[in-house]
């Protein structure tokens, strides 16, 4: 009784005092039921595009209002328990047959500046919380080579130029990559045009030729 008066139990993206669970009920009926198509920018229910086969990005939220402020509070402020608020949040909304074509997740990296400066990597705390979860192994092996501009501060066309050749696999193996097909979900807080997501995919089908299939889990979408 205690610790709720002095640690109260907040819904994660409008703060409202609630009984138990991470979000409120009205907050709940904000969590998107559908995955994104960014190549014709439908909505959809598969796990593949059913318009143009194109892989889909699987999100909890769009990226207004709660969920924009949440966000800010966990890269800015270091509240990293919404980590574990969203990757429960995607244990739900996952199909548990698609779940068992995941052989790693694999969280985008941040430039080591901002890594210093904030502590920690929400993509990877996100990975690894869903790690936990889901009983899937992360996979930490991309890092940025060089200092890029923040992508939110870049134009749509200066996104693809910022991030280009800036990121690289760590020369690391993984027995995952020494089968004959394998398939990984990117995992990042949000996706806006994709330059970063499709770099990621870039440089790790060119260093891993056996990946069959690649997932994209972020929290928000804009």
């Amino acid at each position: 009784m205690i610790k709720k008066l002095i640690y109260p139990n907040l819904c994660a993206l409008c703060k409202k005092l609630i009984p138990e669970g991470h979000i409120c009920n009205s907050c709940q009926t904000k969590l998107l039921e559908s995955n994104y198509c960014p190549r014709c920018k439908k909505m959809v229910k598969e796990y593949e595009c059913p318009h143009c086969e194109s892989d889909i990005i699987i999100g909890l939220l769009r990226y207004e209002k709660g969920a924009k402020r949440a966000i800010a509070r966990w890269k800015y402020t270091g509240v990293r328990k919404y980590g574990d608020v969203f990757a429960k949040e995607f244990s739900y909304k996952l199909d548990e047959e698609e779940i068992k074509n995941i052989d790693a997740f694999i969280p985008v990296p941040v430039s080591k500046n901002r890594l210093n400066r904030r502590g920690f990597n929400q993509a990877a705390d996100l990975s690894q919380s869903l790690s936990k979860i889901l009983g899937i192994k992360t996979l930490d092996i991309l890092q940025r080579n060089r200092k890029t501009k923040a992508q939110s501060k870049c134009t749509i066309e200066e996104r693809i130029e910022n991030i280009a050749n800036s990121i690289n696999v760590i020369d690391q193996a993984d027995d995952i990559f020494f089968v004959n097909s394998v398939n990984i979900a990117i995992v990042d807080d949000i996706y806006t045009t994709g330059s970063t997501i499709r770099e990621c995919v870039k440089v790790l089908r060119q260093r891993y030729e056996n990946i069959k299939k690649v997932y994209v889990f972020v929290v928000c979408i804009t």
